[in-house]
């Protein structure tokens, strides 16, 4: 239950907790450094109201860079902690250099490792095959006959001392070998030295071998005590679904022997699912016990908190993100199963008051396009995600002496004191951090519990895979868009979050394409509808007790959930919609449908059919996002215009309240409503300046664009 009242709603409004500023990652080349342009740009940052900088060493822009843990570079290091503590800063740091973690110091027995499948096609007399390696560091893991064409009847055959000895048989056969290879991943973005392959994310002893050689230098030369966090960029293993403790702990989670029965990840046959999911299941276990777990015991054994970007391959899950001390995520689109809201929700099972966001990765590209207006209406993206916090991406290291415009980092982001428009960032920075002290207050008050269907992603892969961008493919994206265009907000939550979840936490849950349903996770749904909830089942054969709604969706590829560029792209053609979600009067979506799939719907009216959202809009357009907070004395709404135009707006709290205020955080402006009716708010507003841009769509701000709502009183 929220500690939290209005009134400090309204005091982190006036007075933000300076924790709340926003900070940048800030990219050191090389790394190649001079000491006073380190302090010249602290000093800016502070200047700007940024609250600190989390410092990534990357790849060198020109010859002679020192390498990467050298005396001199921790020297940087040492003094950049120490300037930013005389100024007030945060200061964070990666230990590693690009991501993921990796480098020189790793080699094939920490490496990061997939299986590789050789197949061989023969006919029914018999043989004997030496087996060697194929590739330097191959380590042999099973092999497996199959009799006929297509084969059937699969069997494991068990070399002796690397001799091979395949029985005569009736007919055209096939064998299957199974090694375990290093992926050749390398660590991207490298700085010099720093160069190699990334570490086994499955193998504990492989993680804390990098965190003691890269962290073990890192905290050497600068206290932990000076650090606000040490970090992880997202896992971006690619292909990674193999270490050597697999089959064993495949046992101890699930009773029978993957080696048996592991051709069934490269062939389809009976049981094929099953292993599949049950292997999905382990490579989740192994990556929250090898590499989260890991590294918050590392960093609690120096002192120092860890902060992590806990999503990507392998496939770690939600509720592993609280594994770390602080979450993050990253993504734009604010009606769409982002990165950001993976993290978010997170966070709110652990009734976390804070958790960060990378922001503006992609905005406006190519550098030096970006406005503060740009920022603000990607950053509204992220609050309305259930972000608090904000680590702007980035802020690049340029060398004194480097002529023209300096250094910039490959991805568009270069958010600096170089911008012509840099002396309005201290406003845009103390906007944010109001917005983020105060919505940092109370419990999270979103209605819908939208279920991962863990199973049924994990049955269709057969190798290392991203769990969330495997969940976001399935899910698609016109359902999410469908609740939060309705007015409703949403948090995720998967079979792990479901074990200590009380059913009555929500009441709605959304079943979105489930044909395979965790026991487990029945249980808990016919406890919600114990309770009193509504479970409804889009297109969900796997739980027919839930109220049906069918909902057809065209299949969303994967593939193209991969790239940053393409999802903030993604998350901006989303935003731009100008709005034929139009709303009725109720709060249901009317009916018009946005371009990602909101609006209208089935789902919608299903929606509308069990409960209102908790702020009834009028004139909306499906446009205006909202979040809620909930207080001991009443509720904090954030709400959003996140379309290009103008909107006559008018609300009314879907229950009574004693009292009803809006607050314009750009200005501290205050307005008195009528909570007793529906009441016409002033004019939400896209800034004027939006249509000079050619990104105009994307901007929402600064007047009205952006609002707190208290109500205040019991019901």
């Amino acid at each position: 239950m929220s500690t939290h009242t209005v009134q400090q709603v309204l005091d982190a409004l006036a007075h933000p907790d300076p924790a709340a500023r926003p900070m940048m990652r800030w990219w050191w080349f090389g790394p190649d450094l001079d000491r006073d342009e380190i302090d010249r740009e602290l000093d800016a940052m502070a200047a700007a109201g940024l609250g600190g900088a989390e410092v990534a060493m990357v790849y060198p822009l020109r010859e002679g860079a020192p390498d990467y843990l050298s005396k001199e570079v921790l020297g940087h290091l040492r003094h950049a902690v120490e300037r930013a503590r005389e100024l007030g800063l945060r200061l964070d740091v990666t230990l590693g250099s690009g991501w993921s973690y990796g480098g020189a110091h790793i080699g094939d027995e920490h490496a990061a490792r997939r299986l590789h499948w050789e197949r061989r096609d023969l006919g029914p007399a018999p043989l004997d095959v030496e087996l060697g390696p194929a590739w330097p560091g191959d380590e042999l893991v099973t092999v497996h006959l199959g009799e006929g064409l297509p084969p059937s009847g699969w069997e494991r055959l068990r070399p002796e001392g690397g001799l091979l000895r395949i029985p005569a048989g009736r007919g055209p056969r096939t064998v299957l070998i199974a090694w375990s290879r290093t992926t050749g991943q390398q660590v991207k973005r490298a700085a010099a030295g720093a160069e190699g392959p990334v570490v086994d994310h499955l193998d504990a002893d492989a993680v804390r071998h990098h965190l003691d050689v890269v962290g073990g230098a890192v905290l050497e030369a600068v206290p932990a005590a000076l650090l606000g966090s040490v970090f992880s960029d997202s896992l971006e293993v690619y292909q990674a679904g193999w270490t050597a403790r697999l089959p064993q702990r495949f046992v101890e989670l699930h009773g029978y022997e993957l080696l048996d029965v592991l051709h069934l990840l490269e062939v389809d046959a009976p049981g094929a699912e099953q292993v599949r999911e049950d292997y999905g299941r382990t490579l989740s276990a192994l990556v929250e016990e090898g590499f989260v777990a890991t590294c918050r015991q590392w960093a609690e054994e120096h002192g120092v908190r860890f902060r992590l970007q806990g999503y990507g391959e392998p496939p770690i899950t939600l509720a592993a993100q609280r594994g770390a001390h602080l979450i993050e995520g990253e993504g734009a689109g604010w009606t769409a199963l982002t990165q950001s809201r993976w993290a978010s929700s997170a966070a709110h099972h652990d009734r976390r008051e804070v958790v960060s966001s990378e922001v503006w990765t992609w905005v406006h590209s190519p550098s030096f396009r970006a406005t503060p207006l740009d920022l603000l209406a990607e950053a509204h993206e992220h609050l309305l995600l259930g972000i608090t916090h904000f680590v702007g991406h980035g802020w690049p290291y340029s060398a004194p002496d480097v002529e023209g415009l300096g250094w910039t980092f490959y991805a568009a982001g270069a958010l600096d004191d170089r911008n012509a428009w840099w002396p309005a960032m201290p406003e845009l920075t103390a906007r944010l951090t109001r917005l983020c002290a105060a919505l940092r207050l109370g419990e999270p008050g979103a209605d819908i519990a939208l279920y991962l269907p863990y199973a049924d992603v994990r049955a269709a892969q057969g190798g290392g895979h991203d769990l969330w961008r495997a969940c976001r493919a399935h899910v698609g994206e016109a359902l999410p868009a469908a609740i939060r265009r309705a007015g409703y907000d949403l948090d995720l939550v998967d079979d792990d979050i479901l074990e200590t979840l009380d059913p009555a936490d929500y009441p709605l849950v959304v079943l979105p394409r489930v044909t395979r349903l965790p026991a487990a996770a029945a249980a808990w749904l016919d406890r919600v509808r114990a309770a009193g909830g509504t479970v409804l089942a889009v297109d969900s054969p796997a739980y027919p007790a839930g109220v049906a709604v069918a909902m057809p969706e065209a299949v969303v590829d994967a593939e193209r959930l991969v790239d940053h560029a393409t999802l903030s792209m993604a998350g901006a053609l989303q935003a731009a919609d100008d709005g034929d979600a139009a709303s009725s009067s109720d709060g249901a979506a009317g009916s018009g449908t946005a371009a990602d799939g909101g609006g209208a719907s089935p789902l919608a009216e299903a929606l509308d059919a069990v409960a209102l959202p908790p702020l009834l809009l009028e004139g909306d357009r499906g446009r205006v996002g909202v979040v809620r907070r909930r207080l001991t004395d009443g509720e904090l709404f954030l709400l959003v215009n996140t379309g290009p135009t103008p909107l006559d707006l008018s609300l009314a709290p879907r229950r009574p309240r004693a009292g009803l205020s809006v607050h314009d955080p750009a200005t501290g402006a205050r307005q008195q409503l009528d909570p007793a009716a529906r009441t016409a708010l002033a004019e939400l507003t896209a800034a004027e300046l939006a249509r000079l841009e050619p990104i105009a769509e994307q901007v929402a701000g600064p007047r009205y664009a952006d609002m707190s709502f208290t109500s205040a009183g019991r019901e």
